[in-house]
């Protein structure tokens, strides 16, 4: 018999979130598997795990509980056959600028067993984070970022390409002075 091959794809993310497809190849007559993954849980989190058309028929079981672990089990009445996704993991970004995190099949077990596996480990780079400064002339006058006041300056790091809000009191001061926006 031939030997499955499991792949968790490397990848660079531009965004907050992202999805990593599970592939696998050389599936043909998989009836259950159950798979464990782990990923550094200081700068991603797993958010949930899907399963895909080609796996539909496949009921999904997966447990996201742990940092860094990720374990799912797919079984069905129906062998899959061929090469396809068989399920598409959700994480978010958490960490810092431009760290590497390595995203592991741990353990693959297929049929109880029956059948053979070679795992395909992959990466993940997050999305590059840069610094931005809110400033208003004097300093100390209030804006409201995303929801949250604070007063100016004020400097955030944020991924490249996210949408923030940004908002100020429309006058503000004293009975002396007083500034618009």
């Amino acid at each position: 018999p031939s030997t499955c091959i499991m792949t968790l794809p490397s990848a660079t993310v531009t965004g907050d979130t992202f999805t990593v497809p599970l592939l696998v190849d050389k599936a043909d007559g998989i009836l259950g598997a159950d798979i464990s993954i782990s990923y550094d849980s200081s700068i991603l989190t797993a958010l949930k795990v899907e399963t895909t058309s080609y796996a539909g028929s496949f009921a999904l079981a997966s447990n996201l509980d742990a940092a860094g672990k990720i374990r799912l089990s797919l079984f069905g009445t129906m062998p899959l056959s061929g090469s396809g996704t068989v399920a598409k993991i959700t994480f978010g970004v958490i960490g810092d600028i431009r760290e590497v995190s390595a995203l592991t099949i741990e353990s693959v077990n297929l049929n109880e067993g029956a059948i053979l596996v070679d795992k395909v480990n992959g990466s993940i780079l997050p999305p590059p984070r840069t610094e931005i400064t809110i400033t208003a002339i004097p300093d100390g006058r209030i804006v409201t970022i995303d929801g949250t006041d604070y007063p100016t300056p004020q400097t955030f790091t944020w991924v490249e390409g996210s949408e923030h809000t940004l908002s100020a009191i429309p006058s503000q001061g004293d009975v002396s002075t007083r500034y618009v926006f």
